[in-house]
């Protein structure tokens, strides 16, 4: 648990950005190898923001950010260190899915539609999945940290 707040509904519409940035990446990889692998680079990148630095800095959490203002949404305070380890998780996926497009392209992709299906659970549903790993693996098994 952690005592720092973030506003739920910047994430969950970062979610959906995110899946829509890799839903591209899927359907460009049919014509372009080389803007699909760029296109998830700049995705590991946006993720290496979020884990450093404040979710708004990241451009995909700015955005997620300005959507929640032009719609008029109250923030919705939650816990930030779940969120923080799923986040994490996502980078982790991405950074793969960029050093697996050298080794097989078609695994690369399949592992950005698992991150895909992921973000969707999350901004759509309001399932974060990481956060449940967190909160019932991760947290009784190492603690807080």
């Amino acid at each position: 648990m952690s005592m720092e707040r973030i506003d739920k509904n910047v994430v969950r519409f970062s979610a959906v950005i995110t899946a829509g940035i890799i839903a591209l990446y899927s359907v460009l990889s049919m014509a372009s190898n080389a803007s699909v692998f760029i296109l998830m680079l700049v995705l590991a990148g946006d993720y290496v923001v979020r884990v450093f630095t404040p979710l708004k800095l990241s451009p995909i959490g700015w955005l997620g950010w300005q959507l929640t203002r032009r719609f008029g949404m109250t923030p919705d305070q939650m816990d930030k260190a779940p969120k923080m380890f799923a986040v994490r998780v996502g980078l982790i996926f991405a950074a793969s899915s960029v050093g697996l497009f050298f080794v097989d392209p078609a695994i690369a992709i399949a592992v950005g539609l698992g991150l895909m299906v992921f973000n969707l659970l999350d901004g759509v549903l309001d399932i974060c999945v990481g956060c449940y790993f967190y909160t019932y693996v991760s947290l009784p098994s190492f603690g807080e940290k």
